[in-house]
């Protein structure tokens, strides 16, 4: 292959380029210039080469273009308009929200599966068949599971404040404490063990 100089058609067609931008590439000093219209085609091709290396790491040697900042400005604020009309039509929540609504999801489950053996154990201690404490667990089990497909996030989310909504509460603050004393254990001592 000759390495000498040709024309810009050439060089453009070599590159795969429009000859305007050979000339923009050239005066960025990518593609070498031999002088009279003609381009050194091993330097040429190099230099090109050379850019496209740079430019796919991340390098970006070329000074900005306006027309594609202008563009990627354009684009990006059609994107955000897009999500904000999208905000108003409720089709889309904020984070914060959705986090909310989870946590609140699954505390209220973990709070209906760990009262389990509360509900069940007076319930489970005169049966001696195995097949019917089974089958109360598993009820209990089975109403945990329905509350939990039944989660309506309204009732907890405020549609537009993302904050807990004030869902009542079963009874008011009297200022009275609820429980009793917790007994203290010693070594070797079982805890809870005594007739049931």
């Amino acid at each position: 292959m000759s390495t000498g100089s040709y024309p810009l058609s050439t060089i453009a067609k070599l590159l795969n380029l429009t000859e305007r931008r050979v000339q923009q590439l050239a005066k960025e000093g990518i593609v070498v210039r031999d002088g009279k219209g003609k381009y050194d085609l091993v330097g040429s091709v190099r230099g090109y080469v050379k850019y496209l290396q740079d430019r796919s790491l991340g390098k970006d040697l070329a000074p900005i273009d306006s027309h594609v900042e202008k563009a990627r400005l354009l684009r990006a604020q059609a994107d955000k308009t897009e999500l904000e009309v999208k905000a108003l039509q409720k089709s889309l929540l904020p984070v914060t929200q959705i986090r909310m609504s989870w946590m609140m999801m699954l505390s209220s489950f973990r709070s209906r599966m760990l009262s389990i053996p509360a509900k069940t154990a007076h319930l489970l201690a005169p049966i001696d068949d195995n097949a019917e404490i089974e089958r109360i667990l598993r009820e209990q089990i089975y109403e945990g599971l329905t509350e939990l497909s039944d989660y309506d996030p309204e009732k907890f989310i405020g549609a537009d404040q993302g904050m807990p909504q004030d869902t009542g509460t079963a009874a008011e603050t009297d200022g009275v404490g609820v429980g009793g004393s917790v007994q203290e254990t010693k070594p070797g001592s079982q805890r809870g063990a005594g007739p049931v």
